[in-house]
């Protein structure tokens, strides 16, 4: 009985193993510059017979972690994969993220907060608010808008300014943006030109990942009482935490006057 069984074990351990050598190849460099792999070169890559390859794409494909262009019939990583990366992304984000959330809402003496790209929106992913400090209600998991707030507009300037003209829809939203894309190249922050629900003025500053690209923005929100001086004081402190963070989560790229610095500009992923 127990040997059936550890026979039954290594069989799934098996075909495991050879469904995970199939996803290899659709992620391979081959497969993402033509858009996808057709069955005869995904056996050739993996070493497997066609018929094979086809039932096991077939069969991946049903759970979705594959998905088949109806043109080409080429087979590409799919959308359930891409889910399960980007949970596991945002849940090291947020786990590495937290000290440095912390000590800025202490340093600054209001809430801080981290917020990510997620389906055309700026979501709130984690708040930490100094007990001290003015606090605005609770905002984690708020979904801001990518358009017209300032946390969206940060998390987008690495877009070309063309790119951000073309897709957002209303003359201010752009004007907003190309603001906040201009700051942060100049400064490495960015401070919001109105207010946040009507009593408070945002600042936000870009984290970057291993591969220079933004995965998330740090953004804090102060009173508008408070003077200019000390609004370019907390936009220091909180570049400096997107840094620190940005160096954390394995970026290695230029820091120049404490500003990460980054050659050329981003397409949008999905331009």
């Amino acid at each position: 009985m127990r040997g059936r069984k550890k026979l039954a074990a290594e069989k799934r351990h098996v075909g495991l193993r050879r469904d995970l050598d199939l996803l290899e190849a659709l992620r391979s460099r081959e497969s993402v510059r033509s858009g996808g792999l057709g069955v005869v070169r995904v056996a050739e890559l993996t070493g497997r017979e066609k018929s094979q390859v086809s039932r096991a794409l077939a069969g991946i494909r049903e759970e979705g972690l594959v998905d088949r262009d109806p043109s080409t019939l080429a087979y590409r990583c799919g959308w359930r994969l891409y889910a399960l990366a980007a949970s596991t992304l945002e849940s090291r984000l947020t786990r590495v993220a937290e000290p440095y959330l912390r000590r800025l809402s202490l340093e600054v003496g209001e809430s801080a907060h981290l917020c990510v790209l997620r389906s055309e929106q700026a979501l709130i992913v984690q708040t930490f608010s100094s007990k001290k400090g003015w606090r605005p209600d609770d905002l984690e998991g708020t979904p801001l808008s990518l358009q017209s707030s300032l946390a969206g507009h940060v998390l987008v300037s690495d877009w070309n300014e063309d790119l951000i003209g073309t897709l957002f829809s209303r003359d201010d939203d752009i004007h907003a943006a190309l603001t906040a894309l201009r700051q942060v190249k100049r400064s490495g922050y960015a401070i919001s030109e109105g207010g946040f629900q009507g009593n408070a003025i945002g600042i936000s500053s870009p984290v970057r990942d291993f591969q220079s690209r933004i995965v998330a923005a740090l953004v804090v929100y102060l009173p508008v009482t408070h003077i200019t001086e000390k609004l370019h004081a907390a936009g220091r402190l909180t570049l400096r935490s997107a840094v620190q963070l940005s160096r954390a989560l394995g970026y290695s790229g230029a820091i120049i006057d404490g500003r990460i610095l980054v050659a050329g500009e981003h397409k949008h992923p999905g331009a």
